[in-house]
């Protein structure tokens, strides 16, 4: 039920407590919106959390044994299990992921872009390829560009592992201010999992930065602003869903296909 590139994930949690023929059971129900049901946890060890969840969702009909979501039954299922008090840890969590400072950051990116890709268009009139590196796939301290020129060889590549030219200094630079400040914020309400690489949050973070640089370059090639040249996000560190998502979204189809060739 649990999709990790699902674009408005939020959390919330809520006590409860179950009567059977056991006795009062008291439960903490956690998951994340819209998708529910990421995690169900017992105060008692060894009591079947995951099945009473889907149990649970079954009963209100939220999925079917198929596990189809029916969307008008999941409103109502957040409506009932989301009313957390306003000042409870939870409702920070929601609100860190609700805040405006995201759309803010969305809008920085944009804006930095345009800088960015003019100064490179200005000294480089016939790029091919442009991309932006978004961090890591563990982390996002910063972002910047690379991008290809179509005299850098007769076939340019499309990997952007590949390309020669790299700017970290300049527009995109810039964002370190911001990223640094929603980084610590997130430390305050999301403390450290020591059990895990990256948890559920973690990814959270880093893919809404993700999707902040998707949603700027969708917008710019929408309105014009690129010509016919590839356009990708890319990691520092290897391959992650974001990059071929990002292709997919920013390019014709004649491209995606001649990127999937490559990427393989």
């Amino acid at each position: 039920i649990y999709k990790e590139d699902e674009k408005d994930i939020l959390f919330t949690s809520k006590n409860f407590t179950i009567e059977d023929e056991n006795g009062k059971s008291d439960y903490l129900l956690e998951f994340e919106f819209p998708t529910i049901g990421k995690r169900f946890l017992s105060r008692k060890p060894g009591v079947g959390s995951w099945l009473f969840a889907i149990k649970l969702m079954l009963y209100k009909g939220v999925i079917d044994i198929k596990g189809n979501i029916d969307p008008n039954a999941m409103n109502a299922f957040i409506e009932e299990f989301s009313d957390v008090d306003v000042n409870s840890y939870a409702a920070q969590q929601i609100a860190f992921w609700r805040s405006s400072k995201w759309e803010d950051f969305r809008l920085q990116v944009k804006q930095a872009i345009v800088k960015d890709f003019e100064e490179i268009k200005a000294s480089n009139p016939d790029v091919y390829g442009y991309a932006i590196i978004s961090g890591e796939s563990y982390q996002v301290n910063s972002m910047y560009s690379a991008f290809s020129k179509r005299s850098d060889e007769s076939s340019p590549s499309l990997i952007v592992s590949d390309w020669e030219h790299v700017k970290k200094e300049g527009p995109l630079d810039e964002l370190g201010a911001s990223i640094k400040e929603q980084n610590a914020e997130f430390k305050q309400f999301f403390p450290e999992n020591k059990y895990a690489y990256l948890d559920a949050n973690e990814r959270m973070l880093i893919a809404s930065y993700q999707q902040a640089v998707l949603a700027a370059l969708m917008e710019l090639r929408e309105e014009g602003f690129f010509e016919d040249i590839f356009l990708t996000i890319w990691l520092e560190d290897g391959r992650t869903s974001i990059i071929p998502l990002s292709v997919k979204a920013l390019n014709s189809k004649k491209m995606v296909r001649k990127f999937e060739k490559a990427y393989r």
